[in-house]
């Protein structure tokens, strides 16, 4: 296809252009017509296609604990482990002391 990119930048006629570079007028229109589909099908000239990946299950949702009755935790998704560590450290300790 970078032949039919050529011819269409050289402004020659497709016989002109064919009989020049030693290829059929065939060859250039059929060449032409998957340059086109490929435009039209975003397919990039190095062969590439622009993919949007886009998760298969939903984003994971929050997940609560119940620590007692007073006091409930609740983690959404991405949570800082060490933050969350602290958290339920000092929970602990409250609870030890009656709190």
């Amino acid at each position: 296809m970078a032949v039919a990119e050529a011819w269409l930048a050289s402004g020659l006629t497709a016989a002109e252009f064919a009989q020049q570079n030693g290829v059929t007028t065939a060859s250039l229109a059929r060449w032409h017509r998957e340059l086109k589909q490929d435009a039209r099908d975003g397919i990039s000239d190095d062969g590439f296609i622009e993919l949007t990946v886009r998760p298969d299950t939903p984003e994971p949702s929050a997940i609560e604990i119940i620590i007692d009755e007073r006091h409930r935790v609740r983690i959404g998704p991405g949570f800082d482990e060490s933050t969350l560590t602290g958290v339920l450290n000092v929970l602990d300790r409250r609870r030890d002391d009656g709190s």
